[in-house]
């Protein structure tokens, strides 16, 4: 009688059936359409999720009834119902069938290609050794927690014309920590980046160590934006690996370069450049110019010039005239060297 069943399985391909059993947590590794496969791929080899598909079926004879053994079996995903190509194939040996009932993960033997959900039409067939492959195909489908995630993994506006990814916090607060938009821009703390690669609202803070005790820190705390370092040593800014300038723990500055500036100095001034020209044929020709008051400033030579510094003699200085209490920028030629300048310039800050 069973030999006899047997035959019939053999002769009869559309009496055999598969019944598809999808358990809670099979599709929802799958249940992603559109482009969302491929993040879920990306996300599964940094979260550590499984990226094989635990299936499920039935094997029935053309009576009914189910069969028991160990059975061959080919299985393949189509990009189409009935025809259409195969982008992936999966031979099983040996499947163990109980009552009808067997379970196999698909992917462990050949894993799936990356892009191979990109699209959210996919049927599965199913082939057992001897017999033809059963009909229909099986449509991989998603299940509800599976459409929850797509959510979670793509968001659309109003009216679906853009689209936009993030991640959410494991608590769900906030929903959407971590943000990019259609332009590639990132927003921690934000869904509306502006025009700058990456924009983060509250602080952003770089440690030496997981116990952060070392760190730099950058922030606004709404009427100030502010750099804070937290930890031993100094500050340092440097360029192209060299530091330019360091702030040590005691507040000292050191600059490694000139400083230039235009402007006042918090409560400094600065004032306009004074010039002093010493002319020959005139022997030990002395210019002098006056310049700011002595008190509260200070005042310092930017430009020493002369045509023929070999022959010459002299020089510029700023020195403090005692009778007016002012700075005076001389100078000098000692040598009566014809057709000699010497051009002093100078500047004074005061406060």
């Amino acid at each position: 009688m069973f030999r006899q069943r047997i035959q019939n399985f053999t002769q009869i391909v559309g009496g055999i059936t598969i019944v598809m059993l999808a358990a809670y947590g099979v599709l929802a590794i799958f249940g992603f359409n559109g482009t969302i496969l491929a993040s879920a791929e990306t996300n599964a080899a940094i979260s550590g999720a499984p990226t094989v598909m635990n299936y499920q079926g039935t094997l029935k004879d053309s009576d009914g009834d189910p069969l028991h053994g160990e059975y061959n079996m080919t299985f393949r995903i189509y990009d189409d119902p009935t025809g259409g190509t195969e982008p992936w194939t999966e031979e099983h040996t040996k499947v163990s069938v109980v009552q009808g009932s067997f379970s196999v993960l698909l992917g462990d033997i050949t894993p799936f290609p990356a892009d191979l959900f990109s699209s959210p039409d996919r049927f599965i067939g199913v082939t057992v050794e001897g017999y033809g492959e059963m009909s229909p195909r099986g449509r991989i489908a998603s299940v509800a927690y599976a459409l929850t995630a797509t959510n979670a993994v793509h968001a659309t506006n109003a009216d679906h014309a853009t689209r936009a990814t993030y991640l959410s916090a494991p608590d769900g607060e906030p929903i959407q920590a971590v943000y990019v938009d259609n332009d590639g821009k990132v927003g921690i703390g934000t869904t509306s980046p502006p025009k700058t690669n990456l924009s983060v609202i509250g602080k952003s803070r770089a440690a030496y160590d997981t116990g952060e005790t070392n760190y730099t820190e950058i922030g606004h705390g709404g009427n100030n934006g502010y750099i804070n370092t937290v930890g031993d040593g100094v500050l340092r800014f440097n360029h192209d690996g060299i530091y330019k300038m360091t702030l040590s723990d005691a507040g000292d500055l050191n600059v490694n370069g000139d400083i230039t500036w235009g402007g006042d100095l918090n409560s400094f001034s600065l004032s306009d450049p004074f010039e002093a020209v010493a002319r020959v044929p005139y022997n030990s020709v002395e210019a002098v110019k006056e310049m700011t008051s002595a008190n509260n400033s200070v005042c310092f030579l930017t430009q020493v010039f002369d045509h023929s510094l070999a022959n010459s003699y002299g020089g510029c200085f700023i020195n403090i005239n005692s009778g007016d209490n002012k700075w005076e920028l001389e100078a000098k030629d000692y040598l009566n060297t014809v057709n000699q300048d010497i051009q002093c310039k100078a500047i004074c800050l005061s406060w």
